[in-house]
């Protein structure tokens, strides 16, 4: 029986480009210090085409920790804007508790 590699399956970077051409990148799982890095890489190779704003779409977010905040919001300093598109109840509740809601946009 093959190992199960548990920070592979805990969370998944996905790029691609939405109905109207913008960059987006597809966050799902779990975001945590153990996959801070791979977020982080992700997060980077999207910058390298010097996009305006950086949309991440976080439908299949279930969980963010402090480590995938700090990187949304280093990412933030860089660029016009971050968005999260269609961030679950749980992400929403984090970005609104630590009070970032004017730095990271919020898109339904």
């Amino acid at each position: 029986m093959a190992e199960v590699d548990d920070d592979a399956t805990s969370a998944r970077f996905e790029p691609f480009r939405d109905e109207a051409g913008e960059c987006v990148l597809l966050v799902a799982g779990e975001v945590d210090l153990s996959n801070a890095t791979k977020f982080r890489s992700a997060v980077d190779a999207m910058l390298l085409s010097n996009p305006p704003r950086l949309v991440v779409d976080v439908r299949e977010l279930t969980f963010m920790d402090s480590s995938g905040l700090a990187i949304l919001l280093q990412t933030a300093a860089t660029l016009d804007a971050v968005v999260l598109r269609h961030p679950q109840s749980s992400i929403l509740r984090l970005i609104e508790t630590t009070g970032v809601t004017s730095v990271l946009k919020v898109e339904a």
